[in-house]
């Protein structure tokens, strides 16, 4: 059990080392931003992310700033109702979700191959 604790640790502790190395922003955001493109096919409604950060809306605002300053994604109003705001990746940010999720699938990999030898 205590390996197990170990290992989720430390990969917890590596997602968020490469959330900051990659996003630049508190590891949470940048990781529901990321999530809610990738279940958004490409665009994402600024509130889904709000429900889903223990963050207050002014700090996801700066980090979202943050991103949009380092062109990773741009926002707009919804056309559909203009009290929605939409992000969208930019080709930069399209290129980082594809770093970004395949150093996740990495992180996973290597979870999955330590468990693995741990049950042997």
């Amino acid at each position: 059990m205590r390996r197990n604790v170990t290992s989720l640790l430390a990969a917890r502790s590596a997602l968020i080392d490469m959330e900051y190395r990659l996003l630049r922003t508190q590891p949470q955001i940048g990781l529901e931003v990321m999530l809610c493109f990738f279940s958004g096919g490409g665009s994402c409604e600024v509130g889904n992310i709000y429900r889903n950060v223990r963050a207050t809306e002014a700090a996801v605002r700066r980090h979202l700033r943050q991103l949009e300053a380092q062109d990773l994604i741009t926002q707009q109003r919804a056309q559909d109702d203009r009290r929605k705001t939409l992000l969208t990746l930019t080709d930069k940010g399209r290129a980082l979700q594809a770093r970004y999720m395949s150093e996740v699938e990495a992180l996973i990999s290597q979870g999955a191959s330590a468990q693995a030898k741990q049950a042997e």
